[in-house]
């Protein structure tokens, strides 16, 4: 019964001296004026607003588009996803080439010369398959002045570009075109989408 007396008593004093100890460094530091209080403060750094810009947000495959945080002189490291599976630790700047159809939204892991993380996200970059069209001719071979017709058939937002081959193009989907020259002539259509995306064909 008695070592059970003394060892409450020893736990009770040792409860007793750690508030002591607690209220002792209190009273240090107030002691200290504002600059103790200060030197235990706890230091929160002002949050750095970063920009991640693209210089392309659309346009079909392969789609090379290079990216830039922005500012970048406080940047210490970035670890760069860029939506389709592709990852790469670099700096403020980098690049991907975007090899599928699709919308990726690119995002960018930044840490801070003072250790700081914070996460940055892109617009979403839109990488669309090329436009498709189909065209027919009535005459392929003749003597000058030969008329040949030429129909284009696609999408009606796209425009098109149907170059001759003999100096002359348009931009009509339907038209009659004279060739007053001999020779062989290799015509061209050329499909822009509104993605700025374009499908080359020989025709």
């Amino acid at each position: 019964r008695e070592q059970f007396i003394k060892r409450e008593r020893a736990t009770s004093n040792i409860c007793t001296n750690q508030s002591l100890l607690a209220n002792m460094s209190f009273i240090w530091s107030l002691s200290q004026g504002n600059e103790g209080l200060q030197n235990i403060a706890i230091n929160i750094l002002e949050k750095t607003n970063y920009s991640l810009l693209t210089d392309l947000n659309n346009g079909c495959p392969p789609l090379d588009v290079n990216f830039t945080l922005s500012p970048s002189d406080s940047i210490s490291s970035v670890d760069w996803n860029f939506g389709d599976g592709n990852f790469s630790l670099g700096n403020s700047i980098s690049t991907n080439q975007y090899l599928n159809n699709g919308i990726y939204y690119p995002s960018a892991t930044v840490i801070s010369n003072d250790g700081c993380i914070q996460q940055v996200v892109s617009n979403g970059i839109n990488v669309t398959i090329p436009p498709t069209g189909t065209y027919s001719m009535n005459n392929f071979s003749g003597c000058p002045p030969l008329p040949v017709q030429f129909n284009i058939s696609t999408s009606a937002l796209n425009t098109i570009n149907l170059n001759f081959g003999d100096g002359y193009s348009s931009n009509s989907s339907n038209i009659i075109h004279t060739y007053l020259d001999n020779g062989r002539f290799y015509p061209t259509l050329t499909i822009t989408d509104t993605n700025n995306c374009q499908s080359n064909i020989n025709l």
